[in-house]
């Protein structure tokens, strides 16, 4: 049922070795030597619409931090009159 085999040797065996292929080394950039190559090197090239979204962005920011900046603010007095008069107009359409 089972075919089991001896050997008679335990030297006898054959290893099977395989190669295994050394990764390919990339050489480094050469460095500009001017700084016109450099910025050439350092160009970023954007997609289309890419830079109107980073100035919608920036944008964005800006009227945030104004909005924040404001909203800080103490009430003045000309404020506590026409909430007050706003809030006596409410009140008297309620009642």
């Amino acid at each position: 049922m089972f075919n089991f085999h001896k050997r008679e040797n335990l030297f006898a065996t054959r290893v099977i070795v395989e190669k295994k292929e050394e990764p390919e080394v990339k050489e480094p950039e050469p460095q500009p030597e001017t700084r016109a190559e450099q910025k050439e090197m350092n160009k970023h090239r954007y997609l289309p619409g890419e830079r109107l979204q980073m100035k919608l962005n920036q944008q964005a920011r800006k009227e945030k931090k104004a909005d924040r900046k404001h909203a800080c603010e103490p009430l003045k007095e000309d404020d506590v009159d026409r909430i007050s008069k706003s809030m006596a107009r409410v009140m008297g359409e309620l009642s």
